[in-house]
């Protein structure tokens, strides 16, 4: 920390912060190397899941998408056959993409909130409140939405046996919980990125996301009933939330947080004035006036950001539940189908073992 600015900060405040550095190098520890996971690419997911899209959350098997190619008097065997064998294996690897996303969002919210930490501790200790700010507004909603879904997930009840559509409600209902935190957005980035000229489609209006026909709703929506659900844990978060986002307009926040210094002055006329000089220099006044708020503003993010770690020990529990709960049910198409299937492919369970040596294992 800048030594002149340190001067400003109560003793309170930089015990929080220091509380800030310790769960910053945690964090690090656990998100600072690359992590990598596979999804099929665009073609491929246009050729197996095409029958498979229509909702996240609706039922389609194999057994109805070949029904429809069986009626085609122009099919002939062999093509009913194929239908099936592209059927069968876009319908195993359509079950896992709920833990694929499961497996991968903790470590996509994990890194989001390193790189804030990154971003909000040079900006404290250079005076720089706005952007540190910002970037812990930035980190209790992404808390605030990890936090949510662990709740949702850890709410799905095991499958109640082992038969094939048990297993696969089970899953299905863990693709579209996940799907929707994972994938939600308000932006339509697929028309955009695919746009021939972006700045005539920004010009147009046209980015706001559409669900397509009868594919599943994944609009965003607004993340204050995520931080309410933390503050059930956390009672000033929201408090602290709303706080940190008068900082984010050019409002009461912004004004406070610019002010540098304050002199009371008295003119001829017997009237007083407050001079305030806005600068981009370390707003001293504001720092003195609001120490107790600074304090808690610091402490509830420290408190969030380690309830983020212990969340992270719980999501790994239900990534291991429900890799269990999918590993039966690709056991068993495995058992029967095994010869349709790539042996030497990467796993569908995630377990990053090849089919043969995993869910495709012979048995003795």
């Amino acid at each position: 920390m800048n030594a002149d600015f340190s001067l400003m900060f109560a003793q309170p405040i930089l015990d929080q912060h220091r509380i800030l550095l310790e769960i910053h190098r945690e964090i690090e520890a656990r998100y600072k190397a690359d992590f990598k996971y596979s999804t099929l690419c665009q073609a491929q997911h246009q050729r197996l899941f095409k029958f498979f899209e229509p909702t996240l959350s609706g039922k389609v098997t194999p057994e109805m998408f070949c029904d429809i190619v069986a009626k085609d008097a122009n099919a002939s065997p062999q093509q009913v056959a194929e239908t099936m064998k592209i059927a069968l294996i876009g319908h195993i690897y359509n079950l896992a993409k709920g833990l694929q996303t499961l497996i991968a969002y903790p470590h996509v919210v994990g890194k989001g909130i390193l790189q804030f930490l990154n971003g909000a501790i040079p900006a404290l200790e250079s005076g720089n409140l706005l952007c540190a700010f910002l970037c812990f507004r930035a980190c209790l909603e992404q808390t605030s939405q990890n936090h949510t879904l662990i709740g949702k997930i850890e709410s799905l009840s095991d499958p109640a046996s082992c038969s094939k559509d048990d297993i696969e409600i089970f899953l299905y209902e863990l693709r579209q919980a996940s799907a929707k935190f994972a994938f939600a957005t308000r932006f339509d980035w697929t028309g955009i990125l695919s746009a021939d000229d972006v700045r005539k489609q920004l010009s147009s209006g046209k980015f706001s996301y559409v669900p397509g026909e009868g594919m599943s709703d994944l609009t965003a929506k607004s993340c204050l009933g995520a931080v309410d659900r933390l503050s059930k844990v956390i009672p000033e978060v929201r408090g602290v939330y709303e706080m940190l986002c008068e900082f984010s307009h050019p409002n009461v926040g912004v004004h406070l947080a610019l002010i540098q210094d304050t002199k009371l002055l008295s003119d001829k006329q017997g009237l007083h004035w407050v001079e305030k000089t806005i600068s981009v220099e370390p707003p001293a006044p504001f720092i003195a006036d609001t120490a107790a708020v600074l304090e808690l503003i610091l402490d509830t993010v420290n408190r969030a950001l380690k309830l983020h770690l212990q969340n992270v020990d719980r999501m790994e529990r239900q990534i291991a539940r429900a890799r269990k709960i999918a590993q039966v049910r690709f056991r068993q198409e495995f058992e029967i189908g095994r010869e349709l299937f790539d042996l030497y492919a990467p796993c569908p369970c995630l377990s990053g073992s090849k089919i043969k040596f995993c869910c495709g294992r012979k048995k003795a």
